[in-house]
């Protein structure tokens, strides 16, 4: 296999596995929770920070201000 090619495959995935975090993530701010649920059913709480869920619809994470 040709060396550029490789190194620019590798470079392919690593950009499209750093696309796909930033996708998928979500900030909650210090003054909330996030109600994350999973097909529409209730699945945890998560504290202030970022987090990450499943893409396309699987998870949806609701922002709720507690303070």
């Amino acid at each position: 296999m040709i060396p550029g090619v490789a190194r620019g495959g590798i470079t392919l995935l690593v950009v499209l596995a750093a696309g796909l975090g930033a996708w998928t993530s979500y900030t909650v701010p210090s003054d909330s929770v996030a109600v994350v649920q999973r097909f529409g059913a209730y699945l945890k709480e998560v504290p202030p920070g970022l987090h990450f869920k499943l893409p396309l619809g699987i998870d949806a994470a609701t922002i709720v201000p507690v303070k």
